[in-house]
């Protein structure tokens, strides 16, 4: 999608990013198209951070110029769209019934709508005895909103991943079989 910098005709917005989500989840490089605050962006740079390591910015800047960079999110993007696809099947399959899953067009994270009486932050603190990680509705709105909701990233797929997305079910079965 178009981003607001693209609509920028007078220099005032900032576009930053880095390559830590789709090159290497410890990359420590960024970049920033700052507009007319390129002279306050170099020497806030220069300020805070004098020793970037150059080698691994050349190895990025050199796998952007010969376009490896645009192969490598090619493939990113069909095997994040195949976790996706797995994890919307486990979702529907082991969830209670009239779970919802959204099917986005982007990105690696599903918002999943369960059925009004579960709370997801009970399901956070029975999921977090066995290290299973999800975000609860209630961190996504200030008001008392989405506690049946939870996020889950479905950007990787382990063998792992099915019998967590399984678990996650039993512990949704299991309240919705309480409260019901």
């Amino acid at each position: 999608p178009a981003t607001c910098k693209s609509f920028d005709t007078a220099g005032k917005v900032l576009l930053c990013s880095s390559f830590s989500k789709t090159i290497a989840p410890g990359l420590r490089i960024g970049w920033i198209a700052p507009g007319r605050y390129f002279d306050d962006i170099i020497r806030l740079k220069t300020l805070i951070n004098i020793g970037t390591d150059s080698l691994t910015q050349r190895a990025v800047a050199w796998f952007l110029k010969e376009g490896g960079y645009e192969k490598h999110l090619r493939g990113v993007r069909q095997s994040v769209k195949g976790s996706m696809e797995r994890m919307r099947k486990c979702i529907l399959k082991y969830f209670p019934e009239g779970t919802t899953v959204t099917d986005p067009k982007g990105g690696f994270v599903l918002w999943i709508t369960l059925p009004k009486e579960i709370n997801t932050l009970e399901v956070y603190y029975r999921a977090m005895k066995k290290n299973i990680l999800i975000a609860p509705g209630c961190l996504f709105s200030l008001k008392d909103r989405y506690s049946n909701c939870m996020r889950l990233n479905a950007g990787f797929w382990a063998p792992e991943t099915e019998e967590a997305v399984k678990y996650l079910g039993k512990i949704c079965q299991d309240l919705a079989a309480l409260l019901s």
